[in-house]
């Protein structure tokens, strides 16, 4: 979906008269393509408007108002976290309109860049002056300004602002509520020029104080997790997943300090420089649920070191899993990779390759299929109610000497008892399996009344060969008998033949056209 936000960046709001006061030409407009409205996170928007206006997100401070349109009230409502952020989201009017976004900056040290960039313009030089310390004597003027002995208010400052001209204005002094006046304008105390300069004078040998080294302040950013403490996963892997996914699209890094099978402790990629923010994950007695027991989800480091970071996890196959898993639920056939791989630049924010996009995608699909190891461990089980439900089925698995898998062998009870009433021609052929362990499916089906496939039995063997074929037809003999009034139809495999030819030697055995025409055509070549 796509989510448009007008913003107002720049103004202020004016407490006097309950309004926003902005600039002229501060109207932006900034568009989120997510699948929800919950994918947009408040350190997303604020890195946004940052990028949109052109300004450094680690040396500003935002601040985000908005004047609410389901609510009779002209006070402003601040977004300080996500959830504030969710709230201004989904809140309309009528007619389906959302509020203006009302951005006002502010910088590290507190003061609104919109009174920086009055003072650059108007060029005003700035003078903090101790009182205590000014020890000159000279003419006492009237109205608050003092030369000699005449004192403020303890902890007193001055500030002297100037244009260059002799026409000077004045700042009131912090601590006095009337203010102080240096300007002595057109020598209405009596003054003259000579008086304007000597007070430039004096303050010009007045000692600046020492400059202090500049120290940068990191705002805290969220992580955009929407974690909590408590919250439970299903397995270890679920909860490194959704932090591998959050790492990524919130542009962090993580660095794991403690990872086993009852604990998950992981901190922020820069937590050398003081960076807080961490997880640490426990497993539930008896179970195999982890639970979040302690989460700091701000993050005080600098985000553009934490994107720059080589700490920073490239993409995983775990990570294209979960993306996959979480757009496409129980899908047992997801997209094309290279589709994959548009859909985690967007949604995980890291490019990933071909290959790691394909085993990603094969991750997904046994979330909901299950691995191959866990299916082989539930396999005598399957076969035994197959057995249960199926009265007169026949099933055999062999291993080898290490106890892996060999061989397959399953003839339903119900399709043997009614080969009975059909012709006695049996079709056997073998296909290749298409995955990581390699091996054949073959199988011998029957033709009905109606001329459609009736399938007899089916097995799982490592390849076309003597030893194999040999196997399968000792295990079908044991449910269809020899007889010479019983037809085999295959292809010409030399196995296959023998393996007829061995188990049953009464029966017929013929070559299947289809199979026959193929091999005329790749094989003879044709007059010119």
């Amino acid at each position: 979906m796509i989510t448009n936000i007008l913003f107002d960046y720049g103004g202020h709001y004016s407490c006097t008269d309950d309004k926003w006061i902005s600039r002229e030409g501060s109207m932006y407009g900034i568009m989120f393509k997510t699948s929800g409205l919950e994918e947009i996170s408040y350190s997303d928007l604020v890195g946004r408007i940052c990028k949109k206006v052109g300004i450094g997100e680690s040396s500003t401070k935002l601040k985000l108002n908005y004047i609410p349109v389901v609510v009779q009230t002209k006070k402003q409502w601040y977004i300080l976290d996500d959830d504030d952020l969710g709230i201004y989201l989904t809140s309309f009017d009528n007619e389906g309109r959302r509020s203006v976004l009302y951005v006002e900056v502010i910088n590290i040290d507190g003061v609104s860049e919109v009174a920086e960039q009055v003072s650059h313009v108007e060029r005003v030089s700035l003078v903090v002056v101790n009182v205590k310390e000014v020890s000159a004597a000279n003419d006492i003027a009237s109205d608050g300004v003092f030369v000699g002995n005449a004192e403020f208010n303890d902890g007193a400052i001055v500030m002297y602002t100037g244009n260059g001209s002799t026409e000077q204005q004045h700042v009131p002094v912090m601590g006095n509520d009337e203010g102080v006046n240096l300007s002595r304008e057109n020598e209405e105390n009596g003054g003259d020029q000579d008086d304007i300069s000597q007070t430039y004078r004096m303050l010009d040998i007045i000692d600046h104080p020492d400059c202090v080294e500049e120290q940068r302040i990191q705002r805290e950013w969220a992580d955009g997790l929407k974690l909590r403490v408590g919250a439970e996963f299903s397995c270890k892997q679920e909860l490194i997943d959704l932090v591998y996914r959050g790492s990524h699209k919130h542009c962090f890094g993580i660095t794991v300090h403690k990872s086993d099978k009852k604990r998950y402790y992981v901190k922020c990629g820069q937590a050398e420089t003081g960076c807080n923010w961490y997880i640490n994950a426990a497993k539930t007695a008896q179970s195999h649920i982890f639970t979040v027991r302690v989460y700091r989800k701000m993050h005080s480091c600098s985000r553009a070191s934490a994107c720059t970071s080589s700490k920073r996890r490239k993409g995983t196959t775990g990570l294209v899993a979960g993306v996959v898993s979480k757009t496409y639920p129980g899908r047992l056939k997801p997209p094309h990779p290279r589709d994959i791989m548009a859909l985690v630049q967007t949604r995980g924010r890291v490019e990933v390759s071909y290959s790691t996009a394909w085993r990603g995608r094969q991750k997904a699909i046994s979330y909901v299929r299950g691995t191959p190891e866990e299916s082989f461990e539930h396999l005598h089980s399957y076969l035994y109610m197959i057995e249960q439900f199926n009265p007169g089925t026949t099933s055999s698995v062999e291993v080898d000497e290490l106890g892996r898998f060999k061989y397959l062998f399953v003839a339903l009870g119900p399709t043997i008892e009614g080969f009975a009433a059909m012709r006695e021609v049996i079709i056997v052929d073998a296909t290749f399996l298409k995955n990581g362990f390699g091996g054949c499916l073959v199988f011998a089906t029957a033709q009905d009344p109606n001329h459609h496939h009736y399938p007899l039995s089916f097995g799982v063997v490592d390849g076309e060969n003597n030893d194999n074929w040999n196997w399968f037809f000792t295990k079908l003999k044991t449910r269809i008998r020899d007889s010479s009034e019983l037809v085999f139809v295959s292809d010409r495999n030399v196995s296959l033949i023998n393996a007829i030819r061995d188990v049953y030697p009464q029966a017929k055995h013929g070559y299947c056209i289809y199979h026959l025409a193929q091999n005329v055509k790749k094989n003879v070549r044709r007059e010119k």
